[in-house]
């Protein structure tokens, strides 16, 4: 599980260490982008005739941003890697505290 964490997280990683922010800073951009996205999706969804839905990507869109404030200065702290704070962005799961595969049943023989 650790490597798809790394593997999914990774592109997006790199991708911010190319500039010359500090690794909270980097952070809080890749939310502000995600906020962005959203914001987007909301234009789109207001446009469609959607209210409803465009209010609720416009609050996911503010929290991303606020999540970003957040994470970013826990990253600056040390008290998170760029990868953990990035994570959720990227689609991956941490490996700390992931939860286990639930059981399968298996037909009794």
């Amino acid at each position: 599980m650790r490597k798809i964490m790394i593997a999914a997280a990774a592109p997006l990683a790199f991708a911010l260490a190319a500039c010359g922010e500090t690794a909270g800073e980097q952070v809080e951009e890749a939310y502000d982008q995600r906020a962005d996205n959203l914001e987007a999706k909301a234009e789109t969804q207001e446009d469609m005739g959607m209210p409803g839905a465009a209010a609720q990507t416009e609050a996911q869109a503010a929290a991303a941003e606020a999540k970003g404030e957040v994470l970013g200065e826990a990253v600056d702290d040390g008290a998170l890697t760029t990868n953990q704070a990035v994570a959720p962005i990227a689609g991956a799961t941490p490996a700390a505290g992931a939860a286990a595969p639930a059981a399968t049943a298996t037909p009794a023989q």
